[in-house]
């Protein structure tokens, strides 16, 4: 290991960690790297430079806490540097991130994280004199089979033929590939299910789910947050622009048996007898009841927030206007009742859309 590594992991945390310490972040167990690791790999390029976003994110967020309650850094290190269960540091550094954004946006606010009790709570709140936003923080981690096939790839021995290099590949999954008639269908149920019992949130103030989808193995849904529309057009099998499913979109609001497109065509191909349908309501279709007021959707260059329609507890006035500043925040990806409460409206028209579209001569490559 070279030591732009140990550079890199500096750069990003302050100097925070000891030598002993920065040895731990940079080995891997069963082939797979540590969250810190994959942050600060200077030898990771990728064309959409989600990691380089990735780590830029958590360095301000790092340096922004550092100022204003490094007491709370020092609890979370533990978690930061464990090298037995990855799972530790990465939702560490989604904390991390979130508290860092918090900070930086709700500046002139009472931004705190809950002190931790045997009762299930929330990772932070922000109180504004009398009022109080919970927020509650969650990473998802890729998943499990295909976490255990990822490291029997890695553990495989690099071979040879006939004295020649030997290029090996694998594809993975990180939301999953079983168990559904198509992938699009695991990363909806994947999103949809977190934090499913809401047994962290309070119904007598207003709660927001933060999810952190900026661990390198989650971070491929990035660009569903540029618009809110349920359903986007990209390059699939075929050689012409196909139509998807927004997972974000559908995860949220869609019901069961909403039709989900995964790289369906309108010109030439196959057609498509019957679409896959979504076997599950979303988070906040009205049967649910959910009590969680707004979805944060927080991507390594997109924050985005999905509002709940049937909300309990209405989003205070000056939460959504501080949001608003938050690091890489989206309005044209958000689903907001801001400014004119019409999102109910707008959920109308997007299941209209997604409805006009399923019974066109769809094609599928």
């Amino acid at each position: 290991m070279d030591d732009s590594f140990k550079r890199n992991i500096e750069y990003v945390f302050n100097n925070f960690f000891s030598e002993e310490e920065i040895e731990q972040v940079l080995s891997d167990i069963n082939g797979l790297s540590h969250p810190i690791f994959d942050i600060v790999n200077p030898y990771c390029y990728d064309s959409s430079n989600n990691n380089g976003f990735t780590r830029e994110n958590v360095r301000l967020a790092f340096n922004i806490i550092i100022k204003k309650n490094s007491e709370w850094l020092n609890k979370i290190k533990k978690r930061l540097i464990n090298n037995t269960d990855y799972s530790q540091p990465s939702s560490a550094l989604g904390e991390l991130r979130c508290y860092g954004y918090l900070l930086e946006a709700f500046t002139g606010y009472d931004v705190k994280p809950t002190d931790k009790s045997s009762t299930p709570t929330p990772d932070f709140s922000i109180i504004n004199k009398n009022e109080i936003v919970e927020v509650e923080v969650n990473t998802p981690q890729m998943n499990g089979e295909e976490q255990k096939a990822l490291e029997q790839f890695n553990n495989q021995q690099n071979s040879t033929t006939h004295n020649k290099p030997c290029i090996r590949e694998h594809v993975t999954a990180p939301f999953g590939r079983k168990n559904a008639k198509c992938v699009t269908e695991n990363v909806i149920h994947k999103i949809t299910s977190i934090k499913e019992d809401e047994a962290q949130f309070s119904k007598k103030t207003c709660s927001i789910l933060w999810v952190d989808l900026q661990d390198s193995h989650m971070n491929s849904i990035d660009d569903r947050c540029r618009s809110s529309c349920p359903i986007f057009t990209g390059r699939g099998y075929s050689s012409m622009e196909d139509y998807f499913s927004n997972e974000l979109w559908y995860a949220t609001y869609a019901s069961k048996g909403t039709p989900i497109f995964e790289s369906v065509n309108l010109g030439e191909g196959i057609p498509v007898k019957e679409l896959p349908k979504v076997t599950y309501d979303g988070r906040f279709c009205k049967k649910r009841k959910s009590i969680v007021d707004a979805i944060i959707f927080s991507l390594p260059h997109n924050t985005v927030i999905y509002e709940n329609p049937y909300a309990k507890h209405k989003i205070p006035k000056w939460f959504i206007e501080a949001i608003q500043n938050v690091r890489w925040y989206s309005y044209q990806g958000s689903k907001l009742n801001f400014p004119d409460h019409i999102l109910r409206n707008q959920l109308r028209i997007d299941r209209k859309i997604i409805t006009s579209l399923s019974q066109k001569e769809l094609k599928h490559w």
